[in-house]
């Protein structure tokens, strides 16, 4: 959701979506995602980066999705474990 969010919102290139262990996410009690938003190191996307309104475009897009997301959720029962 939230990757749809940021080609939708943002005109990110999509460069795909990864799952791996990544140690940040392993301890995680719930849902985690790790969203890499683009390379300071690049000339144009740090640029875009170092942009105060680009940063405030790019959170709107992460919390569009992830309410896209728990709007999905809250369709379904939850189950005790």
């Amino acid at each position: 959701y939230v990757q749809r969010s940021l080609i939708e919102d943002i005109k990110a290139p999509d460069r795909g979506l990864k799952r791996a262990q990544f140690t940040v996410l392993q301890d995680l009690s719930m849902p985690g995602i790790l969203v890499e938003s683009g390379f300071v190191t690049h000339p144009d996307e740090g640029r875009t980066i170092g942009s105060a309104a680009y940063r405030e475009r790019l959170v709107t897009a992460i919390v569009n999705g992830v309410l896209a997301y728990q709007r999905t959720q809250n369709r379904f029962p939850q189950t005790a474990p």
